[in-house]
């Protein structure tokens, strides 16, 4: 897998800045505070390697040169996928080869700043994809049943949109002023994998309470 960025101008261009090393299939990506990335890999069958957390590095002179790779989870997940970054630990979307429902887990980070316990805050009723921190919260991406699940970070769910309300949800992400209200919620919906041109799915919609 490779790692592409972009300088944030006008005119944007897409760049590759580094090829993973043992990496077969880079998901959900997060930023500690320190500025190091953080990526989840897959993988992509159930044999081994086992999915892991990979931590990159970045020159401080230049944030497009990557200086070192380093595995800083590779235990206790098995088909992760999204992630993020609270500041004291990590949240992973995670399931399992026999297609059994996803679960959220919470990695907790040492003073060290290495992994620490792997707790599951919360098993679902599908496949989860992507999930977002919005405040105290979690936004999660069940990409099975085309649901949203608003839940505190111990796993308590406060709030969730109907089954079916979006055709394979695989991201979310909160709105952010000016183009979006805080209160809404942004979501890639892909429909059928393998097929980008119909109008089921392929689309980034946008969720506002009435």
């Amino acid at each position: 897998g490779s790692l592409y960025a972009a300088t944030l101008t006008s005119d944007p261009v897409l760049v590759k800045i580094y090829d993973y090393d043992s990496v077969a299939m880079p998901n959900g990506m997060a930023i500690d505070n320190s500025g190091a990335l953080y990526t989840v890999d897959g993988p992509i069958t159930s044999l081994p390697p086992a999915a892991q957390i990979v931590k990159l590095r970045f020159n401080p002179n230049d944030p497009m040169q990557v200086i070192d790779q380093s595995t800083w989870l590779d235990e206790s997940l098995q088909f992760a996928n999204g992630l993020s970054y609270t500041g004291d630990a990590f949240f992973v979307t995670d399931s399992n080869a026999a297609g059994e429902p996803g679960s959220v887990r919470r990695i907790d980070i040492n003073n060290d700043g290495s992994a620490g316990t792997v707790t599951t805050i919360f098993t679902g009723s599908g496949i989860l994809d992507d999930l977002s921190i919005v405040g105290d919260r979690l936004l999660v991406a069940d990409f099975q049943n085309g649901l949203i699940t608003l839940m505190d970070q111990r796993g308590n769910q406060e709030q969730q949109t109907t089954i079916g309300t979006f055709s394979s949800a695989s991201s979310v992400q909160a709105g952010e002023p000016p183009l979006f209200d805080r209160n809404d919620i942004l979501v890639t919906e892909k429909g059928t994998i393998g097929e980008h041109d119909s109008a089921v799915g392929n689309v980034l919609s946008v969720f506002r309470a009435n």
